[in-house]
């Protein structure tokens, strides 16, 4: 038990003294975005602009990006049962970020999130459903966004 305590006094330690800082916590960035064009669709077009305002016209800054991004959404049906009805659906969505400096490609990247659920006969259920798992591919696309940019 006194070895476990000790253990982890010792990394508490070494994280306190070493500087470590949560990445998506940062919030000293040196850029700054200058523009956005958004292609695809609007509902993650809108939730990715709102993220990165944060970002917008900072003063003070050594670089400059323009972003571009294009997003899109494919629901398939993924198993169906003997009759041919769907069973299985997946939801998938796509982000293509593309960031430039002085029109130069910087670096581009493709977020893909995907998930997988059970069809439901009660369709209301099952839109609102699918609604939610929506928000949530979102949520962990904007997280890996941060993740890209602070690490750039």
């Amino acid at each position: 038990m006194k070895a476990k305590l000790f253990i982890k006094t010792v990394i508490l330690i070494f994280l306190v003294s070493c500087g470590y800082k949560p990445i998506l916590q940062t919030k000293d960035v040196n850029f700054s975005i200058s523009s956005l064009e958004l292609q695809g669709i609007d509902k993650i077009n809108f939730k990715i602009k709102n993220n990165l305002k944060k970002y917008f016209n900072a003063k003070n800054k050594s670089r400059f990006y323009q972003v571009k991004i294009f997003s899109k959404k494919q629901r398939t049906v993924a198993s169906k049962d003997d009759k041919g009805n769907p069973t299985i659906f997946q939801l998938e969505l796509l982000v293509k970020f593309e960031v430039f400096e002085n029109n130069d490609l910087k670096d581009k990247k493709i977020f893909i999130e995907s998930f997988k659920y059970n069809n439901s006969s009660k369709k209301f259920e099952l839109s609102e459903y699918e609604k939610s798992v929506e928000e949530n591919l979102i949520n962990k696309i904007l997280e890996r966004i941060n993740l890209f940019l602070n690490t750039m």
